[in-house]
């Protein structure tokens, strides 16, 4: 069985605020999110100053993990990815990046003995 990963990047338009674009995210997308059948795990990221004080790609990312291929594309397929979809988030950002990856290798610290 392989894990699937989906990462998903984005910025905030010229003319909104984060302040904005979270208080939508936090209240209505990622609640979508987290109803998805078969997910297995769910991150929000939100972009911190670098060590070289350089600029952010983005503003924030999320992660989405499911157990298998077969758990990602049930997920993908069901009425409630449709209302992420309808959800007007991704409508509200600029720069949306979402990429799909199949995880080869997962190293746990705490669990190698």
């Amino acid at each position: 069985m392989t894990m699937i990963k989906l990462v998903g990047t984005w910025h905030i338009p010229d003319e909104k605020s984060p302040e904005e674009i979270d208080k939508h995210y936090f209240e209505v997308h990622v609640p979508n999110v987290r109803r998805l059948p078969k997910l297995r795990r769910h991150v929000v990221m939100k972009a911190t100053d670098t060590p070289e004080g350089g600029e952010h790609r983005t503003w924030r990312g999320a992660e989405t993990w499911f157990d298998s291929r077969e758990d990602f594309d049930a997920a993908i397929a069901s009425p409630e990815q449709e209302a992420i979809l309808a959800d007007g988030f991704m409508d509200m950002v600029a720069g949306l990046e979402i990429d799909v990856f199949e995880v080869e290798e997962e190293f746990k610290p705490d669990e190698q003995g």
